[in-house]
């Protein structure tokens, strides 16, 4: 089984990575990065927006495309790696004798507003309310036009808030993970930027997902959609208490207005579809996730600061 991952060298990418070759596959790892991982296969230098890379990617004896690349760079770069980009990994992948399976990675994001109280399943409304919820939501849509003429057999999956090792700070954990390790340095007490501390958020941990991609794309029938998450609420106060009382040094939580994005209140997921079809469950407790990215944290400003 041999396996091109865009994106590869991305937060998810290095872990979706280490997860395919551990399972005994090949794997042919697509990034536009120079860096590189441990684990990581054939590098292969790849920008889903150029079509002669992509169409020498798949050409080269795929079976399933895990296709993860997404840019945060600015709005015009997002819009371009997401809609065209995507376009052209599936518009590539149809032509090919024999098409690869292909595994979209959406995100929990699409819900937004919907539902309340309880867990959102596969088949709620998406209501997405940020723009990069609307660009993952089209990704979805042109993911299913595919589908739908049978022109490819997409599989997608839409992780809730994940968490763990690796983290940038573009995500809530990341973020409260980069700010601590970056304030124990000094040694005195320091302040962090929080928002919307009181939400409710569906956290999982990344190694998890990595596998849950990787059993959704085997078992997926085509245009089939599945949820990733823990199926538990917890608030981001209870996540700020577990990296707490990990710190080396005390320090001060700030909420600020500013820093609190969309009104979500409360998100959780259902995983009952991809737990009953491949037997999934989450490994990795929130606790461990959470020191997991606060010591790789820890380990990147350390290198930052070499």
């Amino acid at each position: 089984m041999r396996n091109l991952v865009t994106g590869a060298t991305g937060f998810v990418g290095r872990h979706v990575v280490p997860e395919l070759l551990s399972a005994g596959m090949d794997v042919v790892a697509g990034s536009p990065s120079t860096r590189r991982t441990d684990n990581m296969a054939q590098a292969h230098p790849l920008d889903v927006c150029d079509r002669g890379a992509v169409r020498a990617a798949i050409e080269d004896g795929i079976d399933v495309i895990f296709h993860l690349a997404f840019s945060r760079v600015r709005p015009t770069r997002m819009a371009l790696v997401a809609l065209e980009g995507t376009a052209i990994v599936m518009e590539e992948a149809a032509r090919v004798r024999r098409p690869p399976r292909l595994l979209l990675v959406s995100s929990g994001a699409v819900y937004g507003a919907a539902g309340a109280r309880r867990p959102l399943t596969e088949q709620d409304a998406a209501a997405p309310v940020t723009y990069y919820a609307v660009l993952k939501l089209a990704q979805e849509h042109l993911a299913a036009s595919y589908a739908r003429r049978g022109a490819l057999h997409v599989v997608t999956v839409r992780p809730f808030n994940l968490v763990g090792p690796g983290e940038d700070g573009t995500l809530v954990t990341g973020s409260l993970a980069l700010q601590i390790a970056r304030g124990e340095r000094p040694g005195a007490g320091f302040e962090i930027r929080a928002g919307h501390l009181d939400a409710y958020r569906d956290f999982i941990d990344v190694r998890d997902a990595a596998r849950a991609f990787v059993l959704a794309a085997q078992v997926g029938e085509a245009g089939e959609v599945f949820n990733v998450c823990s199926g538990r609420a917890v608030q981001v106060r209870e996540a700020v208490g577990v990296l707490s009382r990990a710190a080396q040094v005390p320090f001060i939580v700030v909420e600020r207005v500013e820093d609190r994005g969309p009104d979500i209140p409360y998100q959780v997921g259902s995983a009952r579809r991809l737990r009953e079809r491949a037997g999934w469950a989450p490994r990795f407790s929130l606790e461990q996730s959470l020191l997991d990215l606060l010591d790789d944290a820890r380990e990147r400003v350390a290198t930052d600061a070499a």
